[in-house]
């Protein structure tokens, strides 16, 4: 008994379970504030004859185009805005307008100009009423019944057009009684209206009569006033629901039901609730009766089987209802159920779509289908389940059954006998045919399974299996024999033994997956053959490979981690598929091809549908995305779990089981689509119909199919937004677009971005068409067009052309005014010029002569400060030596004056440039301050002062200190004995800058001279100017100083200007901006590096030297003579001419030359020499009178080893005659010098030193080249190589390798821009403090000074 009791209970749960998914079949898609809904509480649902969705809310008007949602709320002062935002009715009328029932009363959105009439006395008056409605009923025929107050009701007859009146004083049938109408239901031409005290009314508006009158519910409620909703369903039957309350008049049984309970059990339906409450009923085309109830759902009724069904919110499933009480119910033109709830929002729902649905099998790795249809599952951890779609049922094969040696089954395939193969991870292979399982496992004998992880399984058209594990390689089974064929890395061309994935090509041949790549057997060569990269060089896949199909047009599809790729073996062509657009990182499970050759690919985000097609040669993708949202698992599918049934179906296995997915999803529509033009935006603004902007209203009416949209030529950025008259959620159509005129091909739209945007359209005309694509990718045969005109710019307007014309005109008269009046001022500056020409030409000619004049007085000056100097440096007596010191000073100044002529002279050229270097301006003014004081003669008073105590800016040292001796010199002079000179500093903020916007310092001389008239202020840093009355003071100056101050502050961005001295006397003030601009860091090396540059042990004895000195002046020759003749044998020579005698007689030892000098001068002698191999090792140091960087530069590209200007300090000169020597001597008399990749070796000893210099070269920066190092490379000992490159080069080999590393350096120096201690450690130098004293003894100067001097 009990075993008979169980097997009833299990046979009631087979015949059970299938029933509960029907109830809960229908997929509910929510509409709330999150999607643009303005409030929760939906009162009413409507579509429109375009295939919009109006939401009437308690918190304004909603228009929905499948997309995107459109708000209209009142605003306040503005009549044509929604009177009221409680929207509890909406409908349409023959005019396509809508009839609004708000808080506020009805009121009508016209379409046509997007606006709201409240006003609705005009428009009855205008079709032949009176009154103002207070109900408004539009029938399915838009003939509309009004109920306006005063207790009348207006028929309006929109064929006809023609209104009939039902009132008390009605006669003919036309009486009504008295009251107030509560609610109608229209039935065809009539009309059921329930007052508001429970009368109802039936009338004919057609015949215009009152049909009967029934008081019975009026008198059941002793005719008390209630708010009375009335329906009618296709049965005629009608639903009057109040306070709780719905009553139901059966047409069939001629009385009323007290409950809607009562009359659908009279009906034979079994109620899946009671107590329903019908707030509003639809009828859908199946004859299907859909209720909305309060707090109970929704309730569907077929009374074809009598069958009900509830839907009601559940809270675990995201698709049930959002609220169990619904307002109102709207059917749309496709079937589709709109839902308006009382808390929750929409929502939409379409019965009549197949839905996609999850079996829940556990966690499917394969899938196979059986002959009779059943889908055999291998699980993860389950085994096998077998499913019947047919009547749900399953069954399960644990390992014990299948001889599998693990539940773990990850592959499967159907042989051609019929017979079903399964793998598993480590379990081995098992095969089910005629309900019996036979195991193959791993033993390790030839001619048996290989692994026993079974990752892939085939058939190929021979009825063989073809296995492919993880670590055995691939096999070929033939069922017949059981013989086992292996191909593996040892025995094959196979790349890996670990197979992923398995398919077959045209020809049959067997492609295999691995991790990044894949390999082909060819069946009938039995040959493997190895691609991981395209033709063109392009690798197959950057990540591992989940699955590999070749589809029928012999393309090649990879289903891996990072997405979906498709290979075209003809062209060579691989593209990336984009899946689910706009969402990054998908990643690609499985993949098959179905009946219409489309493909459905299972990615961690859902299942893509792609349909490929071929345009000009190229292979597009037509992409459409399914998630959770239509029903699928919401889990990640798995690798390879996906079958194609033989009825067309695909099944994807995933965590959660399986999803069946119905062939040719999508193509199923009652007609096409149309395209709707929903909005439009200028530059991301939305606008609606009289919208402003820019102060033009740009829509007069809403856009429409053959509507026109003209724009202007500053708002040629516009979005046209799109939505098909087909509304479904979710919306899956995208569209196919053109704009004629502009290009004529077809466009399609991105998924999910239903707009086209344009920008920079042309002036014209253009005409935008657009085609709805359904989801499968099907086009729609429906075209809308929208006519578009971009207006020109007002240049290019009418207007414009003609005023155009008229300025031809004008300037055609003004171009022959203006020739008369060239051709008379043509020669007036022609004049002008030659007079200008001249005044240039005297002015240059003047400044040629005092340059000229100032060269040649420096040659005498050196005559005159270098034998000074060496008296004062030998003179004992301190009265001589101060007189002396008076004579150097005056002859400093003298100096100092020629200098400033021969700078102005540069300035006049724009010659000098600014050399800007970083550090204390407050201390560098201060020195000069301080030197100034001390080498002044007169007793005046000099003070100093400045606001901050450093400042670090940038400034260029030489000029700045020529204007601060410029302005004291001239305050010097100008002020008497007695007198006072202060100079003050002040930080003056960007806030006290004024428009500068930056800080500046400021400098202030100040003198308590006899100052400066004001009509010479003006003119004081004029070039020559001299202040009337100069030329009689002692303090005559030449002019050109306080020129040269206005130069050089103005060439820091400066300014500078002079008042007077409240105290008496004159006052400079100029202003530097404190600017971060590139500069050079002061040069203030460390002070070991600093040591180790400047400081040496005081020279050993040594050998006179032979020194020639070239001069054309007899004084400085015999001077030369006469102070180099202790340390030197000294010889002259008048010019280059005598020079080259001389050095033919006796080679000197270093020579000493003047740049300038008649017959062969400086620089043609050094060229001579330097062209000469035997003499261009002599040091050859160039004596110039101009003492510019610029001029130095051009001595030392002459080919001098060093220059010094005129006049110069004896120590120095002789100092750097002796480095030049040490230097030179000994190495480049006889012995081979090492060139840097010069010159071509041909002796022994010459390839050595090439070979040794190209390996220190090549190892440069190395700082570990040592002598064995470079031995060892070299191929000899480090004594051979110590004789060989000693008796070669005169050095040792350490010393050669610092020689190479430090004439790389001093190129470094001279052509880079990188500082000392990155050249030290480039070259090989480990410390630059070494790095300094080594390159101060091979070319006599710190690198830091023979970078300022030679380097750019």
């Amino acid at each position: 008994m009990k075993r008979l009791f169980l097997f009833v209970l299990l046979l009631l749960n087979w015949s059970l379970c299938p029933a509960l998914p029907a109830q809960n079949a229908l997929m509910f898609h929510r509409l709330g504030i999150r999607e643009g809904l303005s409030n929760g509480q939906v009162n009413s649902v409507f579509e429109d004859s375009k295939g919009y969705i109006w939401l009437g809310t308690q918190s304004g008007l909603d228009r929905f185009d499948g997309f995107r949602f459109s708000n209209y709320f009142n605003k306040a002062g503005d009549e044509r805005s929604l009177p009221n935002n409680v929207v509890d009715n909406v409908q349409e009328d023959i005019e396509t307008n809508l009839w609004l029932h708000t808080a506020a009363g009805y009121c009508r959105f016209i379409r046509s100009e997007s606006r709201f009439d409240s006003h609705l006395n005009q428009w009855m008056a205008s079709k032949g009423m009176q009154g103002t409605p207070y109900y408004v009923k539009i029938d399915g025929r838009k003939n509309m019944w009004i109920a306006v107050y005063g207790h009348r009701v207006y028929y309006y007859n929109v064929r006809n057009k023609t209104a009939i009146l039902f009132s008390l004083q009605g006669k003919g049938g036309r009486k009504l009684p008295k009251g107030t109408v509560s609610d109608m239901a229209d039935d065809k031409d009539c009309a059921f209206m329930v007052y508001a005290d429970g009368t109802i009314v039936k009338t004919n508006g057609r015949q215009g009569r009152v049909l009967w009158v029934n008081n019975e519910l009026k008198q059941r409620s002793n005719g008390r006033h209630r708010y009375y909703s009335i329906h009618v369903d296709r049965g005629r039957n009608l639903w009057v629901t109040y306070t709780g309350h719905t009553k139901v008049w059966s047409t069939s049984a001629h009385r009323w039901f007290e409950t809607a309970d009562a009359f659908l059990q009279a009906q034979g339906y079994r109620l899946p609730v009671t107590g329903i409450i019908a707030k509003t009923l639809k009828t859908d085309a199946r004859g299907c009766l859909w209720i909305a109830t309060d707090h109970d759902g929704l309730l569907c009724l077929n009374p074809a089987d009598h069958s009900a069904v509830v839907y009601q919110y559940e809270r675990e499933r995201r698709e049930s209802l959002p609220d169990n009480t619904i307002q109102s119910i709207c059917l749309d033109g496709r079937g589709g159920l709109w839902l308006g709830t009382y808390k929750n929002g929409a929502a939409y729902c379409s019965p009549g779509e197949t839905m996609f649905h999850t079996v829940p099998l556990g966690d499917v790795c394969t899938i196979a289908e059986d002959n009779s249809g059943n889908l055999w599952c291998g699980t993860n951890d389950r085994g096998i389940v077998v499913y019947d779609p047919s009547t749900g049922s399953r069954r399960w094969f644990r390992a014990p059954q299948t001889g599998l040696g693990s539940d773990i089954v990850v592959s499967s395939t159907v042989g051609k006998d019929g017979s079903l193969w399964f793998g598993s991870f480590d379990g081995g292979l098992s095969r089910y045919k005629d309900g019996h399982f036979t195991a193959y496992r791993a033993t390790g004998r030839k001619g048996d399974l290989a692994n026993d992880n079974v990752w892939a399984l085939e058939t190929d058209a021979e009825g063989n299996i073809i296995i492919g594990t993880l670590g055995g390689g691939l096999q070929v089974m033939n069922p017949q024999t059981g013989r086992f064929v292996t191909y593996n890395t040892r025995n094959s061309g196979l790349s890996s033994d670990f197979i992923l994935s398995l398919s077959f090509d045209a020809q049959g041949n067997i492609v295999m997956a691995h991790e990044k790549e894949y390999s082909v057997l060819n069946v009938r060569t039995h040959k493997i053959i190895k691609y991981d990269k395209t033709r063109s060089g392009r690798r197959f896949a950057v990540s591992s490979i989940n699955q590999l199909l070749v589809d029928t047009r012999g393309l090649l599809w990879n289903a891996a981690s990072s997405g979906l790729s498709v290979y075209d073996l003809q062209t060579d062509h691989m593209e990336e598929v984009s899946l689910f657009a706009g969402v990054r990182g998908v990643a690609a499970c499985s993949v098959v091809e179905d009946a219409a050759h489309s493909l459905w690919v299972a990615t961690d985000k859902g299942i893509s549908h792609v349909v490929p097609a071929r345009e000009n040669g190229a292979w597009s993708f037509f992409v459409t995305n399914y998630s959770d949202t239509e029903g699928l698992q919401s889990r990640q599918f798995n690798s390879r779990a996906i079958c194609l049934c033989r009825n067309g179906n695909v099944v994807v296995g995933g965590q959660d089981g399986i999803d069946i997915l119905p062939p040719q999803r999508g193509r199923n529509y009652a007609y096409p689509a149309k395209a709707l033009f929903s909005g439009l935006l200028i530059f991301n603004e939305p606008l609606r119909v009289d919208d402003a902007y820019n102060g033009r209203v740009i829509l007069n009416e809403d856009l429409h199919d053959g509507g026109e949209l003209t724009l202007a030529h500053s708002e040629n950025a516009f979005t046209i937004q799109l939505a098909s008259d087909a509304i479904k959620i979710p919306n899956k159509s995208r569209f196919l677009y053109r704009l004629k005129g502009f290009d004529d091909k077809w466009l399609l739209t991105a998924d999910g971005m239903p707009a086209v945007t344009f920008t920079n359209l042309s002036a014209g005309s253009y005409t935008l068409e657009v085609k709805v694509v359904n989801a499968d990718g099907t086009q729609s045969s429906e075209v809308s067009r929208l006519n578009i005109r971009i207006r020109p710019p007002f240049y290019l307007s009418t207007w414009a052309f003609l005023g155009y014309m008229l300025l031809v005109m004008l300037l055609c008269y003004y171009v022959s005014r203006v020739l008369i009046r060239r051709a008379h001022d043509r020669l007036m500056l022609e004049q002008v010029r030659r007079e200008a020409e001249q005044a240039r030409r005297l002015d240059r000619m003047k400044l040629d002569f005092f340059a000229n004049v100032s060269h040649e007085l420096r040659t005498p000056l050196s005559l005159i400060l270098s034998p000074l100097s060496a008296l004062i440096g030998k003179e004992q007596d301190e009265t001589k030596k101060r007189k002396l010191q008076l004579m150097l000073r005056n002859g400093s100044r003298l100096l100092g004056l020629v200098n400033q002529v021969l700078d102005f002279r540069k300035l006049d050229e724009d010659y000098r440039r600014l050399t800007l270097v970083t550090g204390d301006v407050v201390e560098f003014v201060r020195v000069i301050c301080q030197t100034f004081d001390e080498l002044m003669e007169k007793p005046v008073s000099l003070t100093f002062y400045s606001s901050v105590e450093t400042l670090m800016m940038p400034f260029d040292d030489d000029k700045l200190r020529k204007v601060m001796n410029n302005l004291l010199s001239n305050a010097y002079k100008f002020t008497p004995e007695g007198g006072r000179i202060d100079v003050a500093l002040r930080l003056v903020p960007r806030q006290e800058a004024g428009p500068a916007q930056e800080d500046r310092l400021e400098v202030k001389v100040s003198d308590t001279g006899k100052g400066i008239a004001d009509a010479d202020k003006a003119h004081v840093f004029e070039r020559f100017y001299q202040a009337p009355g100069a030329a009689e003071d002692d303090a005559k100056g030449s002019g050109i100083g306080l020129s040269l101050v206005k130069k050089f502050v103005e060439m820091h961005g400066g300014s500078v200007s002079v008042a007077d001295n409240p105290g008496g006397g004159s006052v400079f003030i100029f202003y530097l901006p404190v600017r971060n601009v590139p500069s050079m860091p002061c040069d203030v090396p460390d002070v070991a590096a600093q040591t180790q540059d400047t400081t040496a042990p005081p020279p050993a004895e040594s050998p006179r030297h032979d020194l020639l000195v070239v001069d054309d002046s007899e004084e400085f020759l015999a001077f030369m003579a006469e102070e180099l003749s202790a340390k030197f044998n000294v010889r002259v020579a008048h010019d280059g001419t005598e020079a080259l005698e001389r050095v033919a007689e006796r080679r000197p030892d270093a020579i000493l030359c003047d740049a300038v000098m008649p017959r062969m001068d400086g620089h043609a002698l050094c060229k001579a020499l330097k062209d000469d191999r035997n003499t261009a090792a002599i040091p050859f140091i160039m004596l110039t009178a101009r003492a510019s960087d610029a001029n130095g530069l051009e001595e030392l590209r002459a080919g001098a080893d060093d220059y010094i200007a005129k006049p110069f300090d004896m120590e120095l000169l002789e100092l750097r005659i002796r480095n030049l020597i040490k230097w030179h001597e000994g190495t480049q008399n006889s012995r081979i010098e090492p060139k840097i990749r010069q010159m071509d070796i041909t002796s022994m000893d010459e390839k050595l030193v090439k070979a040794a210099t190209d390996y220190i070269e090549d190892h440069l920066s190395d700082a570990d080249i040592s002598v064995e190092t470079l031995s060892a490379s070299l191929g000899m000992s480090r004594v051979q190589l110590y004789k060989r490159l000693t008796a070669v080069t005169g050095i040792t080999p350490s010393e050669f390798i610092r020689n190479i590393r430090l004439r790389h350096a001093e190129q470094l120096l001279r052509k880079s821009q990188r500082s000392v201690s990155e050249i030290a450690y480039q070259v090989g130098f480990n410390n630059p403090r070494y790095f300094s004293r080594y390159f101060a003894e091979m070319y006599g100067l710190t690198p830091s000074q023979y970078k300022s001097r030679f380097g750019k």
